[in-house]
């Protein structure tokens, strides 16, 4: 399993690797020779129609999953908290790992309307990696501060939302 992790974290450093800058004329960082594997990923899911996330987390040693969300009840008055974890199978935990390998760092510009606004945090030896769906990219706010926009992250977090209860 740790040749798992290590193979992760090398095709997600290298495929994130230097691409903070904004133009193709910046200099890009070479990729880690020896990455740090992966600990620990949060994905956060802002809703458009409110400022509480729902959140999964996925722990890479024990293969924990673990959630929380607000269920609306049915007269729209007040929310409940729901929450819980569970060890995923190992095929479920390659799906998460193959869906954060498909995240890649984007320079887009646009500027979405009344969509959910969707954060990763990575977590490893080395610190932590935040992201957000480049959705936004061309006017940010406030919960996409201090994180790169990339692809991929809305559907990661399709992937650990459908491992956990239905929202």
């Amino acid at each position: 399993m740790r040749r798992l992790h290590v193979v992760f974290a090398l095709a997600l450093a290298t495929s994130l690797a230097g691409c903070a800058g904004g133009s193709d004329d910046d200099e890009v960082a070479p990729p880690k020779t020896s990455p740090s594997p992966l600990e620990k990923l949060t994905v956060s899911i802002y809703p458009a129609w409110g400022t509480t996330p729902s959140t999964q987390a996925v722990d890479a040693s024990s293969h924990e999953l673990s959630w929380n969300y607000f269920q609306l009840n049915t007269d729209f008055t007040h929310t409940t908290l729901e929450q819980g974890s569970r060890t995923l199978t190992d095929t479920e935990f390659r799906s998460v790992t193959d869906a954060l390998a498909r995240v890649q760092v984007t320079h887009g510009n646009s500027c979405g309307f009344d969509d959910e606004v969707v954060t990763l945090d990575v977590q490893n030896e080395d610190g932590m990696d935040s992201y957000a769906n480049d959705f936004y990219a061309g006017c940010p706010g406030e919960l996409q501060d201090g994180r790169t926009f990339a692809s991929g992250v809305e559907e990661l977090a399709d992937v650990t939302r459908a491992l956990a209860p239905q929202e």
